[in-house]
């Protein structure tokens, strides 16, 4: 029995919010499909913080 597919697609969309205050979103989706052998979402979820105030950081 053969189990690979011989079309395969994938394609995926997404967006990044940055704001001033130094917050950030990223959220993309992705979808592969294999032609006859179905399909598979994924869901990328990022929240993230960047200080952009006069902080002063010091590794020790």
């Amino acid at each position: 029995m053969k189990k690979f597919s011989r079309h395969n697609l994938r394609i995926g969309y997404g967006f990044d919010i940055t704001l001033i205050t130094g917050w950030s979103l990223v959220v993309n989706f992705e979808r592969f499909q294999s032609n006859g052998k179905g399909y598979s979402n994924y869901i990328y979820l990022s929240v993230e913080y960047v200080p952009v105030d006069k902080i002063n950081l010091s590794l020790i």
